[in-house]
C-alpha cells in the first residue's frame, strides 16, 4: 500500500500541490479501510511525499526535493534509479560512513575514558559470526553502536540509528549481504590501537580507507570494480 502510493507519486500521477481525493473516496478506490489508508498516509508524510492538515486534506509534495532518506529503498526497488543506481548506492553508503569515521576521531580524542577491552571483546564477537552475513551485519552494527557510545559522539550515533534500518534493507534488497573480508578484524583492531595511542589522523585515515574499499566491493556485488 505505502509502496504503491509512493510509486504513483514518483510516477507523477499527481503533481506537486495537488490534493489527494477525500479519505473515503481514496480508501474505496484502493480497496482498503480508512484506518489503513491513514496509516499509509502517515508513512508517506514521514517520507516527505505528502503533507496533511486537518480540514485541508492531503497535498502532494515534490518528491525530488522534499523526500527523506526513507524513500531510498522504494526508489531503488522500483527501478527509479535507472542508470544512476551506482552513484546512488555510493552516496547512500557514504551517509553511513561519515558519522562512524567522525566517531572514531572522537574516540581517539577521548581515549583516557574509553573501555578498549570491551570494544575488543565485542569486535571478537562480531568476527565469530563472519560466515553468516545477516548475523554479521546485525552484530557489526551493535559493535559500531558501542564504539560510538564510547566515543561520546551521540549525535553521530543518532544519525546512524535512523539510517541503519534503511541500510540493512538496501543491502538485502540489492543482494549485497557479503561476509567480511579477511582484513576486517585486523583493520578494526588496528584502528582501536591508533585510538588508544591518541593517533587521531592514523585512526581516521585507516577507517576511511577501509570503508572506501568495502563500499566499492558492496556496490560491485562483492568483486573488485575492475573485474
Amino acid at each position: 500500500m505505502v509502496d504503491d502510493l509512493a510509486v504513483r507519486i514518483m510516477a507523477d500521477e499527481w503533481s506537486a500541490g495537488d490534493r489527494l481525493p477525500p479519505e473515503r473516496e481514496l480508501a474505496e478506490s484502493l480497496g482498503v479501510s480508512r484506518p489503513t489508508l491513514r496509516e499509509a498516509l502517515r508513512k508517506l508524510e514521514q517520507m516527505g511525499l505528502v503533507t496533511s492538515r486537518q480540514g485541508s486534506g492531503t497535498t502532494i509534495q515534490d518528491w525530488r526535493t522534499h523526500a527523506t532518506i526513507e524513500l531510498l529503498p522504494i526508489y531503488i526497488r522500483e527501478g527509479k534509479a535507472g542508470d544512476n543506481l551506482l552513484p546512488l548506492l555510493f552516496s547512500a553508503l557514504h551517509i553511513r560512513k561519515v558519522p562512524v569515521v567522525e566517531a572514531i576521531r572522537w574516540l581517539a580524542m577521548a581515549r583516557e575514558r574509553v573501555d578498549f577491552d570491551r570494544l575488543r571483546a565485542e569486535l571478537m564477537a562480531v568476527w565469530q559470526v563472519r560466515n553468516d552475513p545477516a548475523r554479521f551485519i546485525e552484530r557489526d552494527f551493535a559493535w559500531i553502536q558501542l564504539l560510538m557510545t564510547e566515543s561520546g559522539f551521540y549525535p553521530a550515533l543518532w544519525i546512524l540509528n535512523v539510517f541503519y534500518g534503511l541500510y540493512s534493507g538496501l543491502v538485502h534488497d540489492m543482494g549485497m549481504e557479503l561476509p567480511p573480508g579477511d582484513e576486517y578484524y585486523g583493520i578494526w583492531n588496528g584502528i582501536l590501537e591508533h585510538c588508544r595511542a591518541g593517533d587521531v589522523d592514523l585512526a581516521v585515515a585507516e577507517a576511511t580507507s577501509y570503508f572506501d574499499r568495502w563500499d566499492l566491493m558492496l556496490a560491485h556485488g562483492g568483486k573488485p570494480p575492475e573485474e
